[in-house]
């Protein structure tokens, strides 16, 4: 069997708005059924299954070390943020985790200003970077796929993004960490949540913010993105508070499904994955969007509007202009 995204996104559904103040939030639904059957990081954390310590006590910036001490795989999501040793980090991209196994993994630090550990291995720090923060950073993992087939992100635009965020938030933190921004944020971002109740069966979410379509996470398993459903609608509402200049506008069911249906349209390449599957990657005229695929099926899915539709992800004048900002440089890395 041929794997096809336009079959598994012809599977989904999209269940009624629900909407509050600037953020509207669509429930994606699927008809497809499970396959594989893994589990959610912060559900192998807080049962001791997963271990993440850096990959020698030296630390390397762009890595992590990942010991899966469980029967089953597990789902790291790209953008869920890992708080601890000597700092916090990001993943690059999503992985499921092979059983049984030691993975390095590849990740973007979160914590400027700390380089000096902390804890001696990681924890779920309960965040997934800003929708924005994570397009930026995976436009250049897709640039690096297509170099050289790394995942590697460009950890000066990292920082500025988070940086960016901060500004905007009003929020000094000692260490410039991502986390203090939501830990500042916390109140908001309760208040918005608690108009975004899961919905029964929902593998996924569609959010718009100031009445465009921002984005999009889609997980295989039912019970995972009730896991991370959280995580993932603060990401989408990070950047709803940043940006508080429009009104609340409806938005209609069309528009989400347009969303959705366009996927299907852009070109896509297949690269291996750091453990089990295949990294899919897709580009469009609107949108950029990644899936993790094993054994036929789409473990996670994620899609994100781009502002800027000309702007390609690949090497080239735009990218290099992206990396000249603010100074922001691979060599300013704490070492």
């Amino acid at each position: 069997m041929v794997f096809s995204i336009k079959e598994h996104l012809g599977s989904m559904s999209i269940g009624e708005a629900m909407s509050f103040k600037n953020v509207c939030i669509f429930p994606v639904f699927s008809e497809l059924e499970e396959k594989t059957s893994y589990l959610s990081l912060p559900r192998a954390l807080k049962d001791e299954l997963l271990h993440v310590t850096e990959v020698g006590h030296g630390g390397s910036v762009p890595e992590l070390l990942v010991e899966n001490r469980s029967d089953s795989p597990v789902l790291m999501l790209d953008g869920e943020e890992l708080m601890g040793a000597k700092q916090n980090r990001v993943l690059n991209t999503t992985v499921l985790i092979k059983e049984h196994s030691r993975t390095e993994i590849p990740v973007s630090c979160t914590e400027q200003g700390r380089w000096s550990y902390n804890s001696d291995h990681f924890a779920d720090s309960g965040v997934v970077m800003a929708r924005t923060a994570r397009l930026t950073k995976n436009r250049f993992v897709a640039s690096s796929l297509d170099e050289d087939q790394s995942f590697n992100s460009h950890q000066g635009e990292v920082w500025y993004e988070i940086h960016q965020m901060s500004s905007k938030r009003g929020v000094r933190s000692e260490t410039s960490a991502m986390r203090d921004v939501f830990e500042n944020s916390r109140e908001e971002l309760e208040s918005h949540l608690q108009h975004f109740p899961l919905q029964e069966g929902q593998k996924g979410l569609i959010a718009s913010i100031n009445g465009k379509v921002a984005g999009m996470d889609y997980v295989s398993s039912a019970g995972a993105f009730a896991d991370l459903y959280q995580k993932l609608l603060k990401s989408y509402i990070m950047d709803a508070l940043i940006d508080k200049t429009k009104k609340e506008k409806e938005v209609p069911l069309e528009t989400a499904q347009n969303f959705l249906s366009s996927i299907a349209d852009t070109e896509g390449s297949v690269h291996p994955s750091v453990s089990l599957g295949d990294d899919h990657r897709y580009k469009g005229e609107k949108l950029m969007a990644s899936a993790l695929v094993h054994k036929e099926e789409i473990i996670h899915l994620a899609a994100f509007a781009t502002e800027n539709s000309d702007m390609s992800y690949k090497t080239g004048q735009n990218m290099a202009g992206l990396r000249r900002r603010k100074g922001f440089r691979d060599d300013f890395v704490i070492m």
